[in-house]
């Protein structure tokens, strides 16, 4: 007696039914829970690191210093020291004070401390001082004399709306000239020598 291939195959029993079905749906779960889970935390927000990792205050958007309406001691705009028409831009920390109190003082010295604290990446980083009333009897070319010293431009700066010249701020300015961080007075340093790490870090110019 000839039996055929279709009466020796037999419908499967329920429980491998089942074990394909739970396969089938944990593969579609490994392969779709990425997108399913970015999607709960975009619209529910759930997950999502409420702190931020830099310590200065983020402009958004940027201030280009070309809007600062300063320029070195020598008459160059500010702006000609960055990106495209510097031969080599670098980072720069910029102190803007209305009256060079003790603390802006004081803040002269943390910033050139940080600038050395970056170690193999210091020359990567420049500094820069503006104010109305520059410290009394303090040589600042011969105690900074690395230090970009700033002047205003004849005609009156329109300052941008995010920088206040009437307080003392300190500024980190991008290679493209780019007003991208702010700290006030209180800062003590170690904030600015971490973010200034990190944007070293991740930066491919400057």
């Amino acid at each position: 007696m000839t039996i055929s291939a279709s009466e020796t195959m037999q419908s499967p029993s329920p429980e491998v039914v089942r074990r394909g079905r739970l396969k089938v749906a944990l593969i579609f779960l490994i392969g779709f829970s990425p997108f399913i889970l970015a999607t709960l935390m975009y619209y529910s927000g759930w997950g999502i690191p409420t702190g931020r990792v830099n310590h200065g205050e983020l402009l958004l958007p940027t201030v280009p210093v070309a809007q600062l309406g300063l320029r070195d001691i020598e008459g160059q705009p500010l702006a000609d020291h960055f990106a495209p028409a510097a031969r080599n831009p670098a980072w720069m920390l910029l102190i803007l004070a209305p009256r060079c109190d003790q603390r802006c003082v004081e803040l002269l010295h943390t910033v050139r401390q940080v600038n050395i604290a970056l170690g193999k990446d210091s020359n990567r980083l420049s500094r820069a001082f503006w104010s109305s009333q520059p410290p009394a009897g303090l040589d600042l070319a011969t105690l900074y004399p690395q230090l970009l010293r700033l002047q205003a431009m004849p005609a009156p700066a329109l300052w941008p709306g995010k920088v206040e010249p009437s307080t003392l701020q300190i500024y980190v300015v991008d290679p493209h000239g780019n007003l991208v961080l702010r700290y006030d007075r209180q800062e003590k340093g170690k904030g600015m020598l971490d973010d200034l790490k990190r944007l070293l870090r991740l930066s491919q110019i400057g």
